[in-house]
């Protein structure tokens, strides 16, 4: 490989970037893995989640999980219709059914009920694709965790 330099694009220390850290996968500076962070599992389960409730994740969706099940602060901004609403939905509902909060706010009181009727739809179909994929029926435990992530309007 040719060595390279990529100025201040090192994801672990915010430095510069060289080739041979992206071979060897390690920040030499911070002596820390660059890739597999342990929510990166997280995002995978969150990716399948959010095609069972939604459909296929945009990619600007999969950079926005990443950035929160790894904790970091910051706006979700796109243009209407990209799919804010629907990734803040599928997201605070893969997070209930892991015992995390999650707060989404609204503008008015209607938004708020749309979102919510969105929230059971979502649960709607995950079950039922659950129910589809599995010759088993919901058990006791799926009705726990069911009551737990119910909506209140």
């Amino acid at each position: 490989m040719i060595p390279v330099v990529y100025s201040n694009l090192c994801p672990v220390c915010g430095g510069d970037l060289e080739s041979k850290e992206i071979e060897e996968c390690v920040c030499f500076r911070k002596k820390k893995k660059l890739c597999h962070y342990p929510e990166d599992f997280l995002l995978e389960e969150f990716i399948e989640f959010f095609r069972k409730c939604v459909g296929e994740p945009r990619a600007i969706q999969k950079m926005w999980a990443k950035r929160i099940l790894r904790r970091e602060s910051f706006a979700a901004t796109a243009p209407t219709g990209v799919g804010k609403t629907s990734f803040g939905l599928a997201m605070s509902l893969f997070l209930a059914l892991r015992g995390k909060r999650c707060y989404i706010v609204f503008p008015t009181s209607l938004l708020v009920i749309q979102a919510a009727e969105t929230v059971k739809s979502m649960w709607r179909r995950l079950v039922f694709r659950l129910m589809k994929s599995s010759s088993a029926t919901i058990t006791a435990d799926s009705r726990k965790v069911r009551r737990k992530t119910s909506c209140r309007t």
